[in-house]
């Protein structure tokens, strides 16, 4: 199964990603290599750090500018392209933006019918607004404890003075480990992340059930994730990987 992120430029030849990415330029001003695109692509289908290792990735690297959002729409449309020539199991089926869209701004018309071109071809695109609305959030487990425990994690620090209703999904975000731009065989440790770093995850998740379930639709993968929930030691909810795997049938 393929799975794609659209993001800034990265270091596309590194060790992480070796003999499994297809890397596209999207935009005529690229960038130099970004950590945001880098870490997510390590966190969705890394070799050693991906959620959905075993998946096949497509890259598709946007210029790092304000008019970005444009730039993710021509990296839908090439992927519904680059997608008429893959045979049917090679097809990329789900797509990680770590990154929103307004409601109110500009794009948001223009995006609106992009993603419906998407849906119509087969293509789920992930991005912040899709799981903002369905109440997920992110946060980490310390180093310091066992992070199989879901007891053990927390909401982000980060989101401490924001309030956050005791009723959204905590996704581990903070205190990971990703590939680095520095090198080849650079790798980064984050002790805070962010809900750039749950997409991604979420997408992982989500490719895994598929290999498990291929007629699920992306919402029922979500209803799942949602009902296979657990809870942590200050009574906040987490998601539960293994659960949910196994709740996929």
């Amino acid at each position: 199964m393929s799975v794609a992120v659209i993001d800034k430029p990265i270091r596309s030849t590194h060790d992480e990603f070796k003999g499994k990415m297809n890397y596209y330029k999207v935009g005529d001003h690229q960038t130099s290599a970004h950590f945001h695109g880098l870490a997510c692509a390590s966190i969705l289908a890394g070799k050693t750090c991906g959620v959905a290792s075993g998946s096949k990735l497509y890259y598709f690297a946007t210029p790092d500018s304000k008019d970005r959002q444009e730039y993710y729409m021509e990296a839908i449309d090439k992927i519904i392209d680059v997608n008429k020539s893959l045979s049917k199991n090679e097809k990329i089926r789900i797509v990680s933006i770590s990154d929103g869209v307004s409601k109110r701004g500009k794009y948001f018309d223009k995006w609106q019918q992009t993603i419906k071109r998407a849906n119509s071809s087969g293509l789920t695109v992930v991005y912040s607004n899709l799981l903002y609305d369905r109440k997920f959030t992110w946060g980490g487990c310390d180093p310091s404890k066992d992070r199989n425990n879901p007891l053990n994690y927390e909401l982000s620090k980060y989101l401490n003075e924001r309030k956050i209703s005791k009723s959204n999904i905590i996704v581990p975000g903070d205190f990971r480990t990703t590939a680095g731009n520095s090198s080849d065989s650079t790798y980064v440790y984050w002790g805070e992340g962010g809900f750039s770093w749950a997409i991604p995850y979420v997408t992982g998740l989500a490719a895994l059930a598929w290999q498990v379930n291929p007629n699920l639709t992306f919402n029922q993968i979500l209803n799942k994730l949602i009902e296979t929930k657990t809870t942590t030691s200050e009574g906040r909810y987490i998601i539960n990987p293994e659960k949910f795997i196994n709740s996929i049938s």
